[in-house]
């Protein structure tokens, strides 16, 4: 931390110096600090896009991007963008989540994604200090001196290798290296990896759901996620109607805190779970209403029209029943996860059903 801290004053000040000179009036060295502490920013953005493009390149599945306050989602075509606060104590300005297809090996696409970020800030603070070279000295060249020294600032803080509240691309680096051709991996991420390259919740082994249920919160929410899943897949609208006992009963195990902090992932769930109980009970009360489920299912676009759908498939609208389920298809058919698309394909085809003969499957 000391050196990290050492590279962003000592590259700080040098930078500052170049705006304090050529683009503030001399004096204002304060100033001319926090403008070039403004740069960090967009130098955050480039970092994350460096992992981004590196994961996209080794052909991981990046499923998360978060810079600073925007949270985006990439899609099949184009992203889907929202402010969002970072999660209190990551210790973060930035990550990209991604995953590897798990028929290939992990270590060297993980490799690659670590080193991308830094590596893109180095690549950018050559560049920007080679065309402000070649520039005559003014405003023009100070930005991009300033510029390139943040970026060289992010890519070089990031290479030293820290743990601590927040670890390192440095660290990790060395972690990865040290594995070679193997990477250690956990239920979680085996869970993960399989659903995004394909595997329905059905066809994920059960030791690693037995697993994530009894590790700490969240991931027994998420066994019971898949769990929940795999048996709509089934279309035992039953028993996913009878796990919502079960999900009561973890949620008042937790306090409000701890609640809220999952709220999205809980709230997800309930939807769910509520759509299971409505395709049992042919009831479509148990759904929530509308304005509820476009506010808690920014993460799952697909599942409110489909819960619309439901709804009026059962009130017998089958014009609306359509629309909705046109709707849904157009959201999962754009998600990464091939698991979504694949269990979204059969649960249309079960509202559908629903719609035709007046009656679910229970």
């Amino acid at each position: 931390m000391a050196l990290q801290f050492l590279i962003f004053v000592g590259l700080g000040i040098y930078g500052a110096s170049f705006l304090d000179r050529y683009v503030l009036s001399p004096g204002l060295a304060p100033m001319a600090l926090w403008l070039w502490m403004l740069l960090l920013i967009p130098g955050i953005a480039i970092h994350e896009a460096g992992h981004y493009l590196a994961a996209k390149w080794k052909g991981m599945c990046v499923l998360h991007v978060q810079v600073l306050c925007l949270q985006v989602l990439p899609r099949r075509r184009g992203v889907r963008m929202r402010w969002r606060r970072m999660p209190k104590g990551l210790g973060y300005s930035g990550f990209v989540m991604a995953f590897c297809d798990p028929s290939l090996p992990r270590c060297p696409a993980r490799i690659v994604m670590t080193a991308g970020g830094p590596g893109i800030n180095l690549f950018c603070a050559a560049l920007l200090a080679a065309v402000g070279a070649g520039l005559p000295e003014g405003s023009v060249s100070a930005w991009l001196f300033a510029f390139a020294l943040a970026n060289a600032s992010i890519g070089l803080q990031n290479l030293v290798p820290s743990k601590g509240r927040m670890v390192s691309d440095g660290y990790r680096l060395i972690q990865l290296l040290a594995m070679r051709r193997s990477a250690e991996s956990t239920p979680y991420t085996r869970l993960i990896e399989h659903s995004l390259f394909g595997a329905t919740a059905d066809q994920l082994p059960e030791r690693d759901l037995n697993a994530l249920e009894e590790q700490p919160a969240p991931m027994p929410f998420v066994a019971l996620w898949y769990r929940v899943k795999a048996a709509q897949i089934r279309a035992a609208w039953s028993s996913v109607a009878s796990l919502r006992e079960q999900f009561e009963q973890m949620q008042a195990a937790y306090e409000p805190a701890q609640r809220e902090a999952l709220r999205e992932l809980l709230q997800t769930l309930s939807i769910e779970i509520a759509f299971s109980e409505a395709m049992s009970a042919r009831d479509p009360d148990y759904l929530p209403e509308e304005h509820e489920v476009a506010r808690e299912t920014w993460m799952s676009p697909h599942l409110g029209p489909r819960c619309l759908a439901l709804r009026a498939a059962l009130a017998g609208e089958s014009v609306e029943c359509t629309h909705q389920l046109r709707l849904s298809e157009s959201f999962a058919e754009n998600d990464v996860d091939i698991s979504v698309r694949r269990g979204e394909r059969l649960l249309r085809g079960y509202t559908v059903s629903c719609a035709a003969s007046g009656t679910a499957q229970a």
